[in-house]
């Protein structure tokens, strides 16, 4: 099977060497929890494989602010974004974006990164969508139109379009709630796609922790615990002491 590695190679050990091509993979976690810098640190290490990536920024940082995130990281992306080998873009109509996207696939782009669903689906999930698709559909008791149908369909239709694209891989991040049940703002992303990326935030006796836990991968024996890891100059790093626990249980 060919697999499309993260660049980050203590955490493409977790996985088998990388993604299996054509996945279409979550990154859940809270807001702070280090899931755009992944993206983005992947996307560095893609591009400069020869690929071309197309970031979909959806809420609202400019492609001089995410290149200036990266920077504060060591993560020097203006020259990828100048020879297009990465492209940033926002979006704030996802659905009518759908053609731009098909024509930069066309040009080469075979990395897509949508960050963040959250954030794609309030121009999703208006009024007018909702009684698009319940046009048909019953009623609650109360007489209320139930909307988690359309939610489904709409979030099925992204997922859909992105596997058509044929991407060697395509990133979708979200927000988890505190409180909420589900991986995800809208609890149904997470059964749809191909792969689960848990990203969590932890106090332990004073100290500021974080994990990352790969909670499910397709055709893949990955690990099942959380390794936890620090943000520093390159982005995503996995700390010794976990790769060498690692190491030992592969």
């Amino acid at each position: 099977m060919e697999r499309v590695p993260t660049g980050i190679k203590e955490f493409d050990e977790l996985i088998e060497g990388g993604f299996p091509k054509g996945s279409i993979v979550l990154l859940t976690g809270v807001p702070g929890s280090g899931k755009t810098i992944f993206c983005l640190q992947v996307a560095k290490n893609f591009a400069e494989r020869g690929k071309k990536v197309l970031y979909l920024n959806i809420d609202g940082e400019t492609a001089e602010g995410l290149a200036l995130q990266a920077e504060m990281l060591g993560m020097d992306i203006k020259e990828l974004i100048k020879k297009k080998r990465l492209i940033i873009q926002r979006v704030k109509d996802l659905k009518n974006f759908k053609k731009e996207i098909k024509n930069y696939v066309k040009s080469g782009v075979s990395m897509i990164v949508l960050d963040s669903l959250s954030g794609a689906l309030p121009s999703l999930y208006n009024p007018k969508e909702v009684e698009k698709y319940l046009l048909f559909q019953e009623t609650t008791v109360m007489g209320v139109l139930d909307p988690n149908f359309a939610l489904r369909i709409i979030i099925s239709e992204i997922f859909d379009f992105f596997r058509e694209l044929k991407l060697d891989i395509a990133f979708v991040v979200t927000d988890k709630v505190e409180g909420q049940e589900g991986l995800s703002r809208d609890a149904i992303s997470e059964f749809i796609a191909d792969g689960i990326i848990d990203f969590e935030t932890l106090g332990i006796a004073g100290a500021f922790n974080r994990t990352i836990k790969i909670l499910k991968l397709r055709k893949t024996d990955h690990h099942k615990e959380p390794v936890t890891f620090e943000i520093g100059k390159g982005g995503i790093i996995i700390t010794k002491e976990e790769i060498e626990k690692v190491a030992k249980e592969f």
